[in-house]
């Protein structure tokens, strides 16, 4: 099961376990809410990928993770939440490079895409314990170290 800091898994009851694949068909489309520019249609295809991120059952890539963590920071920069857009930024940016994607939505030099290039280098880990049988992924890396100051998907 994935879990992001912020959600507690635990609490959602799924319905149906969720495949990778259809976890990248709802990422396009916040790429597509965010290309119309339609801030409203953005924050519920964000809620829509929110509410079925614990119940995905396969790994996903770090390309996923980042595109997500870089998707869920340009949501929360639109709705005016610039400290946990930096989070995600940050979390985006140790996945890899998105200036590239952010100039698809946005010209250079536009707030947004100073504010996911200012982001910090959040790099603190922590060691967890391995489980007895399994692996552990942290942004579709395997690891036994957890971010400890940026979002992850787990």
């Amino acid at each position: 099961m994935f879990v992001m800091f912020s959600i507690s898994a635990w609490a959602v009851e799924c319905l149906a376990p969720i495949p990778a694949a259809m976890f990248r068909k709802k990422l396009d489309d916040v790429e597509e809410a965010i290309e119309q520019r339609d801030g409203y249609l953005l924050k519920g295809r964000m809620q829509k990928v929110e509410e079925i991120l614990p119940c995905v059952v396969q790994p996903l890539s770090s390309e996923q993770a980042g595109e997500y963590h870089l998707l869920k920071g340009i949501d929360l920069w639109i709705h005016r939440n610039q400290d946990m857009a930096q989070l995600y930024f940050s979390a985006a940016r140790a996945l890899g490079d998105h200036e590239e994607k952010l100039l698809e939505y946005y010209p250079s030099g536009h707030q947004l895409i100073q504010d996911y290039m200012e982001a910090l280098d959040l790099a603190d880990f922590k060691k967890v314990e391995l489980p007895a049988a399994g692996f552990l992924y942290f942004d579709g890396r395997e690891s036994n170290k957890r971010p400890v100051y940026r979002p992850t998907i787990f």
